[in-house]
């Protein structure tokens, strides 16, 4: 999940086809920067119903209802930990890094992580 919120934030933030399409239109940046923040949390949350319907169903059927309010309690607190640790990451990363040499920044950055993911979950 959180691999593909990383994708999505590169996607989102480095997207630059909606400045030239509401550029003509009185759109503030603040504004948006909140469209751009609502369309990866409303993303965040289908992945993650997606990714977690089966096991909760799976698990409810087999555990009773205490399973499913369990997993209602623990699923928010994943979508936060996930989206606050890719906004500190980006955050890092836009602090330090603009222009043609982000992009490039952002692309190491997906590449280092993906493969030190998966060397993190073969060891464990």
């Amino acid at each position: 999940m959180f691999l593909g919120l990383m994708h999505d934030f590169s996607t989102v933030i480095l997207s630059t086809s909606d400045k030239n399409i509401l550029g003509s239109m009185p759109i503030d940046i603040k504004t948006l920067s909140s469209i751009r923040g609502t369309y990866v949390i409303i993303y965040l949350i289908s992945v993650m119903i997606m990714i977690t319907i089966m096991p909760t169903t799976i698990g409810t059927v087999i555990f009773g209802y205490k399973y499913i309010i369990g997993m209602m309690i623990v699923f928010p607190l994943i979508i936060m930990f996930a989206l606050s640790l890719a906004i500190i990451l980006y955050s890092v990363i836009l602090k330090y890094f603009d222009g043609e040499k982000l992009k490039d920044v952002v692309n190491y950055f997906q590449i280092v992580f993906i493969i030190g993911s998966v060397l993190f979950i073969n060891l464990v």
